[in-house]
């Protein structure tokens, strides 16, 4: 099998963005997308520190914001608080967390991970949830406010525990929508894997494909030999004519940092080689106006606070050649 081409050669560094620890918080899954204008808009999650720390506020206080600069690497100017959890009783009761933008036909989709349950329990009850908007500025919850995908309610269930990590994406051929996600079984024996949902409407239904999980860490076998928890946070989409995707390593190589795949279909996925270098998390892309990928926004926590942080995407080159 031909492995593609390491991605982190495309690579150039710009720097970090959206440094908010003096107002004592962290930010987390850094969203770009370009407006009419050229300006860029960030969707991310802000999480207060306080006294329990970043990771229990991310599942417990985590909420959504949105940004705007115009430049990918900033300045960014914060705008406005755009959703938080509604409270105990409601499926999105607490953390509101993972942000995925992005445009389809003539209104903006907004999906996000949400928390049914308070942290910490072995239930985690996470659900992906979407917004829509003519404007990136009003909102409006889709699916009559219910989840547009849920954890599956067999205990056996590859994604019983929790789902969350929504990668969107239309396929060129058939033109269905495609709903990547992170899910795992149970949070005792914690197994990350990658599932695919397809709809005809963007609204849903979502149906939750026959092949899942697509990457699995038992039939993923690690050039190390070694067992390890599988890959998460996954972000795909099509370049080259070919389906490609970025996620975070949590042990596939030896040390971890994250994957990069290419597939034909989108379902069968292959071999991975490294993605971007160091541990960050979060991978997601802004593109141009042809659908290319121009930057790369990952979230930064190491050697300072935890913020944003933007590469510059040079062309791509297959192995025909030809340049993307």
């Amino acid at each position: 099998m031909n492995l593609p081409k390491p991605f982190h050669s495309r690579l150039t560094p710009l720097g970090r963005i959206l440094d908010l620890s003096d107002e004592k918080s962290i930010v987390w899954t850094c969203s770009p997308i370009r407006d009419e204008a050229g300006n860029v808009h960030v969707f991310f999650t802000r999480v207060p520190l306080g006294e329990d720390g970043w990771f229990k506020n991310f599942r417990t206080q985590g909420h959504i914001m949105h940004a705007v600069a115009r430049q990918p690497e900033g300045p960014y100017t914060v705008k406005e608080l755009v959703l938080e959890g509604r409270g105990e009783g409601f499926w999105d009761a607490y953390g509101i967390v993972n942000p995925r933008i992005y445009r389809v036909g003539d209104q903006y989709a907004l999906f996000y991970t949400a928390y049914e349950v308070p942290w910490p329990q072995l239930e985690m009850k996470e659900h992906i949830g979407l917004l829509l908007s003519d404007d990136l500025k009003t909102w409006r919850r889709a699916n009559g406010g219910e989840p547009i995908l849920s954890p599956s309610a067999d205990p056996e269930a590859w994604d019983h525990q929790l789902i969350n990590n929504a990668s969107f994406m239309t396929d060129p051929v058939s033109g269905e929508y495609r709903l990547y996600y992170r899910g795992i079984q149970t949070t005792e024996d914690c197994r990350d894997c990658i599932g695919v949902a397809v709809a005809s409407e963007i609204e849903g239904p979502w149906r939750k494909h026959e092949q899942n999980p697509l990457i699995h860490p038992e039939q993923l076998i690690s050039p190390t030999g070694n067992a390890y928890r599988g890959i998460e946070d996954p972000c795909v989409w099509i370049e080259g004519g070919k389906f490609c995707m970025l996620a975070k390593d949590m042990g596939y190589f030896d040390p971890p940092g994250s994957v990069y795949f290419e597939s034909a279909d989108g379902l069968d996925w292959g071999l991975p080689v490294r993605g971007y270098e160091g541990p960050d998390d979060s991978p997601q892309l802004l593109f141009d106006g042809e659908g290319q990928p121009t930057h790369l926004f990952v979230n930064r926590h190491k050697d300072g606070p935890l913020t944003g942080f933007v590469y510059k995407i040079d062309e791509g080159v297959f192995p025909d050649g030809k340049r993307i």
